[in-house]
C-alpha cells in the first residue's frame, strides 16, 4: 500500500502533538528537510536493491544514488558471466587482475573491457516533496520514519532553546536542561528499536 506525504504529515502531527493545521509549530520546510534526514539515515540499514548496466566499457561512473557497492557482474566476449572482486591497488591506472575492479572517488575502473557489465548497489530512498505519493519504505519501517523525522522536526526549537538559555543566570536552567534534547533522544531511540528489531542477517 502506497504511504503518501499527506498519510505521513498526519502521522508526524499527531505525533509531535502539532495537529493545527491553520498554524503548524513545525513549518511544512522543517517536515520535508526531517523526512529526508530520515530516509538518509535509515538507507544505513536498509537501503534500496538497484542496478545499472553498461555497454562495452573499461570503466563507468557510479548513479548518483549510490550507497554501496553490492556486485558488479560482467559479460566476457563468450556470453559467461563473472562476479568482480574488488582491487587492492594503490592508484588508478595501475594493473590488476582482469576480473577485478578499483573505485577512485565516483569512478569505477574495470581490469579489461567487458561486452558489457552489471552493478548491482545500494541505493539511497528518492527525496520526497509535499507532492509525493508513494514513500517507499517498508510497511513496518513508517512508524522508524516517524519517530526520525520527529526528532529532526524538534532540531530549530532546541537550538533556539539553548541559544537563548546560554544567557541564563544560575537560578535559571542552564542550556543543557533542555527538555527538547529528552523528547528527540527518545525519538531516535525508537528508531533505533524498530530497526534493530526488524534488522537483517542475509540479504537486503
Amino acid at each position: 500500500m502506497a504511504w503518501s506525504w499527506a498519510e505521513f504529515t498526519l502521522l508526524l502531527g499527531r505525533t509531535l502533538d502539532d495537529e493545527d493545521n491553520a498554524n503548524p509549530a513545525h513549518s511544512t520546510n522543517v517536515r520535508v528537510d526531517g523526512l529526508n534526514a530520515a530516509l538518509r539515515a535509515f538507507a544505513a540499514h536498509r537501503p534500496i536493491q538497484s542496478r545499472a548496466t553498461f555497454g562495452a566499457v573499461s570503466s563507468f561512473t557510479l548513479p548518483t544514488d549510490c550507497y554501496r557497492i553490492a556486485a558488479i557482474v560482467a559479460v566476457d566476449e563468450d556470453g559467461s558471466s563473472v562476479s568482480l572482486s574488488a582491487a587492492t591497488i594503490g592508484n588508478p591506472g595501475e594493473m590488476f587482475d582482469e576480473d577485478s575492479y578499483w573505485v577512485w572517488g565516483t569512478t569505477v575502473f574495470l581490469g579489461k573491457e567487458y561486452v558489457s557489465s552489471t552493478l548491482y548497489y545500494h541505493a539511497y530512498y528518492p527525496t520526497v516533496s509535499t507532492s509525493t505519493t508513494d514513500i517507499a519504505v517498508p510497511t513496518w519501517a513508517r512508524d522508524a520514519i516517524v519517530y526520525m523525522t520527529a526528532a529532526h522536526c524538534l532540531v530549530p526549537n532546541m537550538t533556539s532553546r539553548a541559544r537563548l538559555g546560554a544567557f541564563n543566570d544560575k537560578a535559571d536552567a542552564s542550556p543543557i536542561q533542555n527538555s527538547l534534547i529528552q523528547a528527540s533522544n527518545w525519538y531516535i531511540s525508537q528508531f533505533d528499536r524498530i530497526v534493530g528489531a526488524h534488522r537483517q542477517v542475509v540479504g537486503l
